[in-house]
């Protein structure tokens, strides 16, 4: 038989060798935790013999301690000595990530205040412009779902609001936030990526991906992987998100109802106790990705093959997410992980199921979402919901109706006395895109902008590509209008509320016109 070399964990030693240069200390405690280390070699090959015949080889684990970051496994293939580059070390090697950037991306949009987690965003195939032509991106499992909850967009990782999400906030800004997070090996420019990126188009490697994992876990805190025991990264830690943002995608992550629409209630990602848990598969099945964590633990998992050869349908969740969870079973076998602390900067009210919004008077029922306690709520529902016709369709039950309705008053109440003057563009939205009519007039193409205000403000300014073409009063008014001319190319708006002289808030937009 083949000649096998008594060394432990191969791939971890190398890499610590590596980083420890050509005199290391003759004795070397690392943070490797060999019982696991061996039960998750295990695992890897009994996935790895699984998936063989539909083209899955190679597989690799990393798992990390929280907060302290320390690595207590390293699985770079599923067998070091074996004739399929086993030697390839597929912690570090970089590969495309399909739809695990998603839960960073999300992150970004909500502390900017660009979305809401209760915001309802479109699930509509839309065509985007490319080189040479436009581009359609289409959702995994091939269908449309109108227009669905940024928690379930998000939770059942739907591809179309993704790109949406993407374009509104720039490729640049998403480029920049997700190198922000340790991802450094997307060095290319947005013109490279393009919208794609939203959906895994550059290529990171699984250490980088689990360590930026790390930091929705961990209040947005971004710190270096630690090999050697009692080392402490160099570097301090960067916030890299803010906490309100990780915690609320945490909870999106580990919420199975909205994970439902995308990959039903049941699947490995289900577990006896709610974890946050993402996958990603790349295009044709070339790559599997599933990342999870706890408050004590962060999971990331890759399946594939190192010739980047296509699967046979083998996606993150049945490739990479059989494994994961039974790395997660291991961990968290003996007791469920603790509960992670809201932040104080997280507030939870009621919102319409219908139409995302802060839920009216008229709403027949209402769900709990969290939002960033310090960025303008959504708007009040205004809408005369037909309570019948929600009950029909299982929003709502009519026994329950009446006490829907008491508990939103007295939700209203408190929620009156917290808040805080908001502004923003109810039309259009950032990353709109309007069609230039060339039969028609210039002087007659215009586009209607509607501004949600509050009853603070006295005045209204609106400018269009920096030159004001609106001023108004709009005191003890919430919601003003105004007209803007048509113009070629990418446009931008922006709106100042002013109370007392002084410029109290400001929102800008952009959007196309084509």
């Amino acid at each position: 038989g083949p000649i096998r070399r008594s060394f432990q964990a191969p791939h971890f030693v190398e890499r610590v060798l590596a980083d420890l240069g050509s005199a290391p200390d003759p004795v070397i405690s690392t943070t490797l935790d060999f019982d696991l280390q061996e039960r998750i070699e295990r695992l890897t090959s009994a996935t790895v013999s699984r998936y063989r015949s539909q083209g899955l080889s190679q597989a690799a684990v990393v798992v990390l301690r929280l907060p302290s970051r320390e690595i207590l496994a390293y699985v770079g293939s599923s067998d070091f000595f074996g004739p399929i580059d086993g030697q390839i070390d597929g912690v570090t090697t970089p590969r495309q990530p399909g739809s695990a950037l998603k839960p960073l991306i999300y992150a970004l949009g909500l502390e900017t205040g660009e979305i809401t987690a209760s915001e309802l965003l479109s699930d509509e195939s839309f065509d985007y412009p490319a080189a040479g032509g436009y581009w359609r991106p289409v959702n995994y499992s091939g269908q449309n779902h109108g227009l669905v909850p940024a928690r379930v967009a998000l939770a059942s990782s739907l591809n179309l609001p993704a790109v949406s999400l993407t374009m509104r906030l720039g490729v640049n800004e998403v480029l920049s936030r997700l190198r922000a997070l340790g991802l450094t090996s997307l060095k290319r420019d947005e013109d490279f990526y393009g919208l794609g990126i939203a959906l895994g188009d550059g290529e990171v490697s699984l250490l980088d991906l689990t360590s930026a994992y790390a930091a929705l876990a961990d209040d947005g805190k971004l710190i270096k992987p630690v090999f050697i025991l009692g080392d402490r990264p160099k570097d301090p830690p960067v916030q890299a998100m803010s906490p309100e943002s990780a915690y609320i995608v945490s909870d999106i992550l580990a919420d199975p109802l909205a994970r439902a629409t995308g990959f039903g209630t049941g699947g490995p990602l289900k577990g006896p106790w709610p974890i946050p848990v993402k996958t990603g598969t790349s295009k044709n099945f070339r790559d599997n990705w599933c990342l999870g964590y706890t408050s004590e633990y962060v999971i990331g998992v890759w399946a594939g093959n190192f010739q980047a050869l296509p699967m046979n349908k083998v996606s993150g969740v049945t490739g990479a997410g059989h494994l994961w969870r039974a790395v997660a079973n291991l961990l968290t076998e003996s007791s469920p992980p603790p509960p992670r602390e809201i932040p104080p900067g997280v507030a939870t009210h009621a919102v319409c199921p219908v139409t995302g919004l802060l839920a009216g008077p008229n709403c027949p029922n209402h769900r709990l979402e969290l939002f960033i306690a310090s960025l303008p709520l959504p708007p009040e529902c205004d809408h005369d919901h037909d309570a019948a016709a929600l009950a029909a369709s299982g929003i709502i039950s009519p026994a329950n109706l009446a006490a829907s309705k008491s508990s939103i008053a007295a939700l209203q109440a408190i929620r009156q006395s917290r808040r805080s003057p908001e502004l923003r563009f109810l039309s259009p939205r950032s990353g709109d895109i309007f069609a230039w009519d060339p039969g028609l007039p210039a002087e007659f193409q215009r586009l209607r902008a509607v501004i949600q205000g509050s009853e603070e403000f006295d005045e209204l300014v609106v400018r269009h590509n920096g030159r004001e073409i609106s001023r108004q009063a709009v005191h003890g008014q919430t919601r003003a209008a105004a007209m803007v001319p048509l113009a070629r190319g990418r446009q931008t708006l922006e709106a100042e509320f002013i109370s007392g002289g002084h410029v109290i808030k400001r929102h800008s937009i952009w959007y196309e016109v084509r």
